[in-house]
């Protein structure tokens, strides 16, 4: 199970978002949960800055021109995608909200509960 986040370091909603997933992501890592944090439109500078600030760490990919975002159809930023068992877009959650955290794992949970 895949989870990708696509991101700014300028949006808040974002950066109250991304340590929420982390934590979750990180929790279901022995399950097989992976995550993949993928900047949209900014330079390795820019990301490397803001993560040097931060008390979590995480793998980043760096979708400079938007064109991964543009794929998964992201129009407006946090944009998380599930990636399912079978390589399918299982789920998908647009902004952030206080219960981000416990969404986030039970559809998780659903995911890697379902048999395939």
């Amino acid at each position: 199970v895949v989870v990708l986040d696509f991101w700014a370091t300028w949006c808040g909603p974002c950066r109250r978002g991304l340590p929420v997933i982390v934590e979750v992501t990180s929790a279901l890592r022995d399950r097989g949960v992976v995550f993949y944090s993928v900047n949209q439109r900014e330079t390795n500078e820019q990301v490397t800055e803001f993560l040097g600030k931060q008390e979590y760490t995480m793998n980043v990919l760096m979708d400079r021109e938007g064109k991964v975002g543009d794929l998964f159809g992201v129009s407006g930023i946090p944009h998380t995608v599930i990636i399912g068992k079978d390589g399918k877009i299982a789920d998908v959650h647009v902004g952030f909200a206080p219960g981000l955290k416990e969404e986030l794992t039970e559809k998780l949970n659903e995911i890697l509960d379902e048999s395939h």
